[in-house]
């Protein structure tokens, strides 16, 4: 099987071998933790399905617990998880090397919410605007592309990029 390259994925939880959703067990380091498998959605790896890790130490539970609400969990206990219905992006990285993927993260599906700290007002926006039209040195239009242009490249060969190679610390202990 070919993993999929680490990068954001739309995905959902599925259901694991024995028909549920979360799965309660211990790291090898005996961390209390739960296994939630995710079906990724579009693209040619759709279909693939990848295991996330959420430890139940005192330090990571909240962000076990707001991960597993992003999937759609609600209620107040773990042992009743019913639904994981919330279509997520999850971000997959790889581990052992490359030769494994899993999802280290789970998003919302729109991304991270980012926020200005202290927002404008509209007189404010309207006054800032105004002051900004009326200078006379502002920078000459960009050369970018449109995404219409970009779609339209498709099929194009793309441009050489370079790829840099680096070792995998400890690859010698990974039996293959």
């Amino acid at each position: 099987m070919t993993l999929p390259p680490e990068g954001h994925y739309p995905a959902i939880a599925t259901p694991n071998f024995d028909g549920q959703l979360v799965t309660f067990g211990a790291a090898g380091t005996k961390t209390e933790e739960v296994l939630v498998q995710f079906r990724l959605l579009e693209g040619i790896y759709a279909g693939t399905v990848l295991g996330w890790f959420g430890f139940l130490t005192r330090d990571a539970w909240r962000l076990t617990i707001r991960q597993l609400r992003v999937a759609g969990w609600k209620g107040r206990n773990l042992s009743d998880v019913r639904s994981l219905d919330h279509v997520v992006s999850v971000v997959v990285k790889h581990s052992l090397c490359g030769r494994y993927a899993h999802v280290d993260w789970v998003r919302e599906l729109t991304g991270p919410r980012v926020r200005c700290r202290n927002t404008m007002t509209e007189d404010r926006i309207q006054r800032l605007c105004d002051e900004l039209a009326a200078q006379d040195d502002l920078p000459g239009e960009s050369d970018g592309i449109t995404l219409e242009e970009f779609k339209a490249r498709e099929g194009e060969p793309e441009a050489p990029r370079a790829v840099v190679n680096f070792p995998c610390v400890g690859s010698a202990a990974v039996s293959g």
